[in-house]
């Protein structure tokens, strides 16, 4: 099961660790940059949104569109846990 990346929360990004499939990225498409799960076939990519009131993000290889993988998510650090530490606790 994948974690839940709720409002708050700090995610920590390496961009030496390779993205698999299913895995947490950041990524920029166009000049947005957003937390998707990375998937990549023989044919294209496909960027599934962290919220299903969003749509899918397909990129067919070989189409020119300013594509990037900035890193992918090596660290999820819940916003309850945040807030402990900045209370000291």
């Amino acid at each position: 099961m994948a974690p839940r990346y709720l409002p708050g929360d700090t995610i920590i990004v390496d961009p030496e660790i390779r993205c698999d499939n299913g895995s947490p990225c950041v990524v920029w498409v166009n000049g947005e940059v957003s937390l998707k799960f990375f998937h990549e076939d023989e044919k294209e990519i496909r960027l599934v949104p962290m919220n299903e009131a969003y749509e899918i993000r397909v990129i067919p290889k070989g189409r020119k569109v300013d594509f990037r993988v900035i890193g992918k998510v090596v660290e999820l650090i819940p916003a309850n846990l945040n807030q402990r530490k900045e209370n000291g606790r």
